[in-house]
């Protein structure tokens, strides 16, 4: 009598170890992998988050700032002129594509967007106006 071989006898092991190796090969993977959705210094700004809401709050209460778009181009109307600040230009799709710029002491700015990749962009406006530290944010599309 002939002597049968089961299939089970070899599709559960080679299965198993299938398995493993992509198991193994996932995690590999996972571990060399860099995420560039993920801020460096997430926990700093964490802990400054609370500050973070007062200065926006008192931003929208003076009305302090003015976003527009134009073609090319965003305008930023402060009421009052900033004294110092910053508008950083953050990419939630890349973080390697973020832009940062010096507020000048001007009542009206403009920044150019004819440089920057089309989609979506967060202006995050950062300044010091009549000595209260003032915060505003908004959403760009920049349409292709």
């Amino acid at each position: 009598m002939k002597k049968r071989i089961e299939p089970w006898a070899i599709g559960v092991p080679l299965f198993l170890v299938f398995f493993a190796t992509c198991m193994i090969s996932f995690a590999v993977w996972t571990v060399g992998r860099h995420d560039p959705l993920v801020s460096e210094d997430y926990y700093a700004k964490d802990l400054v988050y609370q500050e973070r809401i007062e200065q926006t709050q008192r931003a929208r209460e003076l009305k302090a700032l003015t976003i527009s778009e134009g073609n090319g181009y965003v305008r930023l109307a402060f009421s009052p002129a900033p004294e110092t600040g910053v508008v950083r230009l953050y990419r939630p799709s890349n973080a390697t594509l973020d832009e940062s710029t010096m507020l000048s002491t001007e009542a009206s700015q403009e920044l150019s967007t004819a440089d920057l990749e089309r989609g979506l962009w967060t202006l995050q406006v950062e300044w010091l106006a009549n000595g209260e530290s003032l915060y505003m944010e908004d959403t760009l599309m920049l349409a292709p």
